[in-house]
């Protein structure tokens, strides 16, 4: 049996569980496979055994119920008659094959340089901790910036419509004056509202920007260090 036929007879004894699951556990099996190499793939295929073992090892670890379970042995007997060949060798292999990894949904997959990683972390950690807390610092002082001139501006315009109303009154008594100020009044109002949806239009879309990427930040850090 090659790599391609294991995952092809997998695929098809995982029949019965969802796509999702299935998808992590085919991706799993094959980046397993990558990571060994093409010279120690009938190592693999020994240690692994039978798809449809390891496929039984999946459902119970999702729990699987027993009426998917008679719709996975049903389609596995399919596989069987069908090439008989290539599974009986692996079914008797796997009396004997120690326990696989499971995908990465049940069991963490293994980093062979976790270590690495964890050692040029901890060196260049006077490197690297200032670039993060200059970016923080930076991230929190345009964030406090954008707040400040958001209630600066609402105040500025807030202040605006108060001069403006209390100048109506001298339209009547100094209509020139009274004029000015109510144009001044309006243009310092219109402003004042424009810069403060600006800042909260800027900080929705800003502030989200930041979280994600601090997720994909981390994300990428825990699968360096092996998390």
């Amino acid at each position: 049996m090659t790599k391609a036929e294991f995952l092809q007879e997998l695929e098809r004894e995982l029949a019965g569980v969802s796509a999702q699951e299935r998808e992590e556990a085919l991706k799993f099996y094959r980046e397993f496979f990558e990571e060994a190499g093409e010279e120690r793939e009938e190592e693999v295929l020994r240690e692994l055994g039978s798809p449809h073992r390891i496929a039984n090892l999946i459902r119970a670890n999702l729990g699987t119920s027993e009426e998917e379970s008679d719709c996975n042995e049903a389609a596995q007997t399919q596989a069987e008659q069908s090439a008989p060949e290539t599974s009986e060798p692996h079914a008797e292999q796997s009396a004997q094959a120690p326990l696989p990894p499971l995908p990465a949904a049940y069991a963490k997959k293994p980093h062979g340089n976790s270590i690495g990683w964890v050692i040029l972390i901890i060196v260049t950690f006077p490197i690297w901790s200032g670039i993060v807390f200059g970016l923080f610092g930076a991230v929190m002082g345009i964030v406090g910036g954008v707040i400040g001139l958001a209630f600066g501006s609402a105040a500025f315009a807030i202040n605006a419509i108060i001069t403006l109303l209390k100048g109506i009154p001298e339209l009547i008594h100094h209509p020139f004056t009274g004029f000015f100020n109510t144009g001044v009044s309006v243009i310092r109002a219109a402003l004042g509202i424009g810069i403060t949806a600006l800042c909260v239009w800027g900080a929705t879309i800003f502030i989200p920007f930041c979280v994600k990427s601090a997720k994909k930040l981390f994300a990428w850090f825990s699968e360096k260090v092996g998390l």
